[in-house]
């Protein structure tokens, strides 16, 4: 191990001295599984820049080496000497197992082209052919005085790490691979690395609970903040069920912390409301070809029900139908899309559901038009989506099939005599100065990204402004400032987010029954922002204003005397 040495014998002299000690590189172990690992260097210049293909997060697969020679064990941390100029680190890690076993991951640059810029998920396959995803991440610690003297910090961690919070054990298996193969999660286990038996199949589970059946395939890669809720049946009644919720914390770049709990079916995101008197409704996940995949589940008249997509990895698209005579067989559904909803819209029309008037053969009703000529053999009931404090509601209500046309017709009319208006600018940078009457500088505001966007017009009296400020700089103009720069933006990369962003959506009529709320969006400073002031400045800025007050006085007194 080679450590910097630093002595700080201070500028008194009795100062007490400060001896620093410091690793150029540290590799620490955070997997919860021994590791073995490789260090060397390459030249920097014959090492590809692949900057055009640069992606946030990299895969790749350990293979056998060919030669063991410089192969140490790690479990907790290991200190490296740093690299010549013109040179990079190279690392190589894998699982800890016989030689004739072990298996290491191509040689992975660690420099600022690679780690620096994102994470490196190495697939490490064990002794049993099973699999551990190891995200390989560098952070730069400069707590020390002189930059000389930083570390650079590799950090190894589980890609997939779970947390089990349900209060009982839990079963855990690959997709696809037999129930034997299951893991069990104990009631007490937290940050738990996952372990895969194929890398086909990589971070695709499924999860079951006590005295319920297996759960769906799950992708934990596509969980994010917003948790996901899968219903797990405990019983043959598909409206016996609990919600199976899975939160991710993705905080630290390629490392997904999972959360599994469970909730209530109370705490569904989607409601489905039949507010029709007499008809029965149906409804079931799009895909289910049969009721084995997923049966349908019924709505009495005035009732409601929860629901939870059980398969996450189909489209969330949602079937809809009234059951006719008391058969589902030979009806026509209605298919609601729930990917990409626009927050903004309190309550939207859906297409109305149909209802038959008559016996209709299953091969009559295949080639059917619901929506155009054939649409006599159907009475429709109204659906609208009402999106309530985070939960979708589809309600079905009871209303004539004279009273629907009517409506539709004048909905139809007024889009017909609608005029739409938009307009757009765009400005890539701007720059305004503070003048003072000596005609010197006082501040200098920059600012770049400038967007405005107004749309009116929009049928059902519906307007929407927009406006973006991508980033902004204030500067003291002042020679000899001691803070030039009163304001910026602390950020590497200004495309990510916007400095401001507002959106604001109105509307100036209720009528045809369809309520939208004013809809107002600020976001402001999502990234870091630096301010610093000197106070000549600010005397400055307040003798400006005392001119505009004096202006105001002049004129005052010369409206009196005209009087």
């Amino acid at each position: 191990a080679v450590l910097d040495v630093r002595h700080d014998f201070g500028f008194l002299s009795r100062a007490p001295r400060v001896t620093t000690l410091s690793a150029p590189v540290l590799i620490m172990n955070k997997s919860g599984v021994d590791l073995v690992i490789r260090t060397s260097t390459i030249s920097s210049t014959s090492a590809a820049d692949d900057d055009v293909v640069a992606s946030t997060v990299k895969f790749c697969q350990t293979r056998a080496p060919q030669s063991t020679r410089g192969i140490q064990i790690l479990r907790e941390c290991a200190i490296r000497k740093a690299p010549r100029e013109n040179e990079m680190l190279l690392l190589e890690l894998g699982i800890a197992a016989a030689a004739k076993d072990l298996k290491l991951s191509p040689g992975i640059s660690v420099d600022e082209r690679e780690l620096l810029r994102g994470a490196v998920v190495v697939r490490a396959r064990c002794p049993d052919e099973s699999i551990y995803s190891l995200t390989v991440r560098m952070e730069s610690n400069s707590a020390s005085k002189s930059s000389a003297f930083s570390s650079q910090v590799i950090i190894i961690e589980p890609h997939y790490v779970l947390t089990n919070q349900t209060g009982d054990d839990v079963l855990i298996a690959q997709a696809a691979t037999p129930e034997s193969s299951a893991v069990t999660l104990r009631a007490a286990d937290a940050n738990v690395p996952l372990k895969m038996r194929t890398a086909a199949n990589d971070g695709i589970v499924c999860i079951k609970l006590p005295n319920s059946s297996w759960s769906a395939p799950i992708r934990l890669h596509s969980i994010t903040d917003t948790a996901l809720k899968i219903p797990v049946y405990s019983s043959a009644h598909p409206d016996e069920f609990q919600l199976l919720s899975l939160h991710a914390n993705v905080s630290t770049l390629g490392v997904s912390k999972i959360r599994v709990s469970v909730e209530s079916r109370a705490q569904a995101a989607i409601i489905v409301e039949n507010a029709s008197d007499v008809d029965v409704i149906a409804f079931r996940q799009a895909g289910a070809m049969n009721d084995d995949v997923e049966p349908w589940r019924l709505v009495p008249p005035r009732c409601a029900k929860p629901f939870a997509w059980a398969r996450p990895l189909d489209a969330q698209k949602l079937n809809v139908c009234v059951v006719h005579n008391g058969s589902i067989q030979n009806v026509a559904y209605r298919t609601y899309d729930f990917e990409n909803l626009d927050l903004s819209t309190a309550e939207e029309i859906l297409p109305a559901l149909p209802k038959p008037k008559i016996d209709l053969g299953e091969g009559v009703m295949q080639n059917l038009d619901i929506d155009g000529g054939d649409g006599v053999y159907f009475d429709f009931l109204p659906v609208a989506r009402v999106h309530r404090r985070g939960v979708r509601i589809i309600r079905v209500d009871a209303v004539s099939a004279t009273a629907l046309k009517k409506r539709n017709r004048a909905v139809k009319g007024m889009e017909e005599k609608s005029t739409e208006i938009r307009f757009s600018m765009s400005v890539g940078e701007c720059s305004v100065a503070l003048v003072d009457a000596a005609a010197s500088e006082i501040i200098n505001c920059s600012a770049g990204g400038l967007g405005v966007d107004v749309l009116t017009g929009v049928s059902a009296g519906v307007s929407r402004l927009a406006l973006a400020i991508n980033w902004l700089q204030i500067d003291d103009m002042k020679t000899g400032s001691a803070f030039p720069v009163i304001m910026r933006v602390l950020s590497k990369n200004l495309r990510k987010h916007t400095l401001f962003s507002m959106t604001m959506v109105t509307k100036t009529s209720a009528d045809l029954g369809v309520r939208v709320y004013p809809y107002v969006d600020v976001n402001f400073a999502p990234r870091p922002i630096q301010v610093a002031a000197h106070e000549p400045l600010v005397w400055r800025l307040v003798d400006f204003a005392r001119v505009f007050e004096q202006d105001d006085g002049a004129a005052a007194g010369l409206a009196t005397n005209e009087t």
